[in-house]
Order: C-alpha cells, then sequence, then structure tokens
C-alpha cells in the first residue's frame, strides 16, 4: 500500500501527488467536503483532527504531439503522453490500528 499524505489545501504547495489529483488548492477541502462518509465520521468524532482515506480517481493517459526545444532549434512533431484524473469517484473510509491501516471500506 502506497504512504499516506496528507490531502489538504496547505500540502498542495509541496505535495505533487496532491498537485496531481486536485488542480488547486481550493479544490482539495472542496473536494473531500463532499464525501458523506468523511462528514459521517467527523461528526461522531468531533475532535478528530485527521481520518485515514483512500481516494477514487479514474486516470486517462493519452498520446500527443507537442513541441519540444532542442538548442535554438524546436521539433514540432515530439510524442508527449498526457495524464489526467478525472473527479473524485469515491472516498472509502479506513480503519486505524497502531501504526498500520487494517481495512478500508468500500461503499
Amino acid at each position: 500500500m502506497p504512504q499516506a499524505r496528507e490531502a489538504s489545501a496547505s500540502a498542495w504547495a509541496t505535495d505533487p501527488h496532491i498537485q496531481a489529483f486536485f488542480a488547486t488548492p481550493e479544490d482539495v477541502p472542496r473536494a473531500l467536503s463532499h464525501s458523506s462518509e468523511l462528514r459521517a465520521h467527523f461528526a461522531v468524532n468531533p475532535l478528530a483532527n485527521e481520518v485515514f482515506a483512500v481516494l477514487g480517481m479514474a486516470m486517462t493517459e493519452r498520446l500527443t504531439i507537442g513541441v519540444q526545444q532542442h538548442g535554438s532549434a524546436a521539433r514540432t512533431d515530439v510524442q508527449r503522453t498526457t495524464v489526467n484524473f478525472s473527479a473524485l469517484h469515491g472516498i472509502r473510509k479506513c480503519t486505524v490500528q497502531p501504526a498500520t491501516v487494517t481495512m478500508c471500506r468500500s461503499k
């Protein structure tokens, strides 16, 4: 399982993974606030500062033709791969036991 990452507006500034998933820092809390499971968790646990969760997004990879600078010349036929992530498809809250994430519930 990949390491846990902080998903917050402040983490967006320094974490390229969070930047890849969310277009702007403001998109992070906006997207997470739409999760009924996260809202329910914090309603039941008002003193909780964090929760571990799995974010589900669809990744689309496309090959495109782009431009690349080589010294003073520009090539216009350079193949590039672009990767896009769709809107957040789901959030699954994980149960945490000391130092390990043990289970992620599917909804």
